[in-house]
């Protein structure tokens, strides 16, 4: 009887440290910055359309992911990952309500002014509209984090990719 109530501890333990998280791509993230109009990169045919979110590194960024998690979960770390250099760092860290429970969640973040390193990516738009500049591009991941500390993956990012523009005043 005693080995039992061993084995049933040791099992609620696994299985309370589970836990696991990942961005919802269904409800893709969202800035509060979206491109007027079509711009297209300079000596290429990429053109990022019109309506696309971007990050302005001239002014601070006001992010929200949508991000989903399961039982076992304490919480959630929210990443970001350069698409050029595969640089990650970590944005923020959220608690989750309820451990025992998975749920999902919109999480906010702002980005601050001249956070993103530049990498000097000049975009030229379609005739008669201003050039821009991109200065890199970035997506967004969640970890999740059990009760010990400790991580359950590596972050499992969005497919969502932010193109990062040095400023913002001809949006």
């Amino acid at each position: 009887m005693k080995k039992i109530a061993l084995m049933a501890l040791g099992l609620t333990g696994v299985l309370a440290s589970c836990g696991g998280a990942g961005v919802n791509d269904n409800l893709p993230p969202t800035t509060n910055y979206t491109l007027s109009h079509d711009v297209r990169i300079a000596g290429t045919d990429k053109v990022i359309t019109s309506g696309h979110y971007v990050i302005c590194d001239d002014r601070e960024t006001k992010v929200t992911t949508n991000v989903q998690w399961l039982p076992g979960t304490q919480y959630l770390e929210l990443w970001a990952r350069g698409t050029e250099t595969r640089k990650e760092f970590k944005l923020a860290t959220y608690k989750v309500a309820n451990i025992n429970q998975g749920g999902q969640a919109a999480i906010p973040f702002t980005f601050g002014k001249d956070v993103l390193a530049p990498l000097s990516i000049v975009v030229n738009p379609a005739p008669n509209l201003p050039n821009v500049n991109v200065i890199g591009y970035t997506n967004l991941g969640i970890r999740a984090v059990d009760a010990s500390g400790n991580t359950v993956m590596n972050p499992a990012y969005s497919q969502y990719v932010f193109p990062v523009m040095q400023s913002c005043t001809t949006l």
